[in-house]
């Protein structure tokens, strides 16, 4: 975790008040940490963000690997190469938008994030 949070580089960790025990532990300098249940209770539609367009080809996610042979790196995806990734899915799976999908596949891993989390 410290070497993620150190590669990433963070502006902002949003974790839960559990977890910012654990962050708490951690013997690298930590950016700003926010518990999400403050901002949802702050919540203001149209107040709290404001909305930005970026180019496709800006980094849009960064997902690890799982470090398998030494630690683990960064991989960058752009918003276009997940719309990609979600296109070609959703050609395969033909998802209907009543449809529920089920993560059976670990939440960090990106062939779950691109047919169950940006797919839907």
């Amino acid at each position: 975790l410290e070497h993620i949070i150190t590669d990433a580089a963070p502006r902002a960790i949003i974790a839960s008040a559990k977890q910012h025990e654990k962050l708490k532990q951690l013997t690298i300098s930590l950016p700003l940490c926010i518990d999400p249940q403050i901002i949802l209770s702050a919540y203001r539609p149209k107040k709290l963000f404001t909305p930005i367009t970026q180019k496709g080809d800006v980094l849009a996610a960064l997902l690890y690997t799982s470090g398998t042979t030494g630690l683990p790196k960064g991989v960058m995806l752009s918003s276009d190469a997940i719309l990609t990734n979600v296109a070609q899915g959703l050609s395969v799976f033909e998802q209907q938008e009543n449809e529920r999908a089920y993560a059976a596949l670990p939440l960090f891993h990106s062939f779950m994030q691109s047919c169950v989390v940006w797919g839907a």
